[in-house]
């Protein structure tokens, strides 16, 4: 399988989307560590009770975001629909749009695009 995370290092965030048999499954990730092997050990982070099980190499996706898109989402649950992940990506592209009066204060400060 391709590696779909070539060119991250550690410290980067993450959304990592799954297609799966009952729809998608999207995942946060913070890459921990990337050992000598080049594995990537992340911690992931997601709002769905499902897990995406057995993947092929043409069923994910990974899309690098901002710390503060990160943290966004964290502070929004981990969103795990479209339209909410949209958001987080466009937040990470630099989109302020997309944020709530109330969010302005938790991200802003620490925006960084990737």
């Amino acid at each position: 399988m391709k590696n779909v995370m070539l060119g991250f290092n550690a410290g980067d965030t993450f959304i990592h989307c799954f297609r799966g048999a009952n729809g998608f499954l999207f995942a946060y990730g913070l890459v921990k560590a990337i050992d000598d092997a080049g594995r990537y050990h992340s911690d992931y982070q997601t709002s769905s009770p499902l897990r995406p099980g057995n993947v092929g190499p043409d069923d994910h996706l990974v899309t690098k975001i901002s710390e503060s898109a990160y943290l966004l989402a964290k502070h929004r649950g981990w969103p795990n629909e479209t339209t909410g992940v949209n958001q987080i990506i466009a937040f990470s592209n630099g989109d302020n749009s997309v944020l709530h009066d109330a969010e302005q204060a938790i991200v802003s400060p620490r925006h960084q695009q990737h």
